[in-house]
C-alpha cells in the first residue's frame, strides 16, 4: 500500500501502523496477524492471501480491508475511494470483518466470532 494512504488515514483520525515502519516489512503472514491481533488491528491490504488465513484460524479477531484497485488507478483515486469506504461502513462493519472494496462496491464478509 502506498505510504501516503497511511498519512491520509492518521489525519483522519485513524490509529495507523505501517508494517515498514515497525521492522515487519517481509514477515510471514502469521507474523503480521499476530503483531495486528496483539493491538486490535485491522488489517488494510491488497494480499488475498491474508483474507483466507482469517477462515482457517478461528482465534484472529481482527479484520481485513482488503482493496481489490485496478493498477491504472492514481494512489489519491485509491485515497479517495478507500476514505470514503470507511466514513459508508464505520467501524462496527469493518473490525472482525473481512472486507472488500473495489471501486463499483464494498462487500462484508461476517466472521463467525
Amino acid at each position: 500500500m502506498p505510504r501516503s494512504l497511511a498519512t491520509v488515514l492518521k489525519k483522519e483520525g485513524y490509529e495507523v501502523i505501517d508494517i515498514r515502519d515497525v521492522g515487519l516489512r517481509g514477515a510471514t503472514d502469521y507474523d503480521i496477524l499476530n503483531f495486528s491481533n496483539e493491538r486490535k488491528g485491522v488489517i488494510i491490504t491488497a494480499d488475498v492471501g491474508f483474507a483466507s488465513l482469517s477462515f482457517k484460524d478461528s482465534t484472529i479477531i481482527i479484520g481485513f480491508v482488503l482493496l481489490r484497485i485496478p493498477n491504472e488507478f492514481t494512489v489519491q483515486e485509491t485515497i479517495r475511494l478507500v476514505l470514503q469506504a470507511f466514513k459508508d461502513l464505520g467501524e462496527e462493519n469493518i473490525r472482525g470483518n473481512i472486507v472488500v472494496i473495489d471501486p463499483q462496491k464494498i462487500r462484508i464478509r461476517r466472521m463467525k466470532h
